[in-house]
């Protein structure tokens, strides 16, 4: 029942239902990831800190220190347990590493997932709930992991052979995949079944300068509901998976504004971010 918001400078909580009026303390910095359990993920210049909403005010859940000064895409599973931070070194690799919240401390969970920087950059990354899924959207391709133990992260070769793109947004359980790139947009399951036809994003292309809000995914929990705005498009679209194919249910249209967050909350409600208004809006 909280919506955090950020400027890219000044973090702001709000209570649904309640007054505009923000709660709590406000934050320097900006909001990366926001788990299911009132956790937050803020990014600083050299790390990324953790708060925990405590009924009236945040609290610290601690920090860790980023690997590079340059981080691509920072995510946090639905439970708050699990951080996924991908950067780029000083050797030309991109470097996914993952973090999981034990005894108190963010300890590593996992070997790094290290892929050779070939004029690639990791555009987007997400975990399932439990944080032991994770894809990675690039400029050129996507691809996905399973923890199969503590130590190692098991590519899913192809797992998801039909989902390719930039663009990357996983179901809770990690059992469905939803990607964007090269003007359309795909599901998969992880069984390797293909769940519906792709679907036509019109009039979208992306290339080696293609930034993480270009193209806004979002995938309910169940994964069975997904929206998506592209960046010359002036509307939220809603698609529902009805049998075996995906059908647009309906559209949010946003003529005069500009939407820069998706984002479903655990029980099906559409938070929608509009920062030229200084608001959130959420829809049922």
């Amino acid at each position: 029942n909280l919506l955090v918001t950020s400027n890219n400078s000044s973090i702001y909580t709000y209570e649904l239902g309640g007054s505009n009026v923000p709660i709590g303390q406000t934050f320097d910095g900006n909001v990366v990831s926001i788990a299911n359990t009132n956790r937050i993920v803020v990014q600083r210049d050299d790390f990324i800190a953790m708060y925990d909403y405590a009924g009236k005010d945040w609290e610290d859940a601690g920090k860790i220190l980023l690997k590079s000064a340059y981080s691509t895409a920072i995510s946090i599973s639905g439970d708050g347990f699990t951080i996924l931070i991908s950067v780029i070194l000083d050797n030309n690799f991109l470097q996914s590493q993952a973090y999981r919240r034990e005894g108190g401390f963010w300890k590593e969970y996992g070997r790094a997932i290290k892929k050779r920087n070939k004029g690639v950059d990791i555009i987007t990354n997400t975990l399932n709930h439990d944080g032991k899924y994770c894809s990675f959207g690039s400029n050129s391709e996507s691809f996905s992991y399973k923890l199969s133990s503590n130590e190692y992260w098991g590519e899913l070769n192809g797992a998801f052979e039909y989902v390719h793109g930039p663009f990357v947004s996983m179901s809770n359980d990690g059992s469905t995949l939803v990607a964007g790139g090269q003007g359309t947009i795909a599901v998969q399951s992880i069984n390797k079944s293909f769940l519906g036809r792709a679907v036509l994003v019109a009039n979208y292309q992306y290339s080696t300068e293609t930034k993480a809000d270009d193209l806004l995914l979002a995938v309910s929990d169940d994964g069975n509901r997904f929206v998506y705005l592209a960046v010359d498009e002036k509307k939220v679209n809603i698609f529902d998976l009805q049998g075996k194919n995906w059908a647009k249910t309906a559209e949010l249209p946003f003529t005069n504004l500009t939407v820069k967050a998706l984002s479903f909350s655990k029980n099906g409600k559409l938070a929608v971010g509009l920062p030229e208004l200084g608001k959130v809006k959420v829809y049922k």
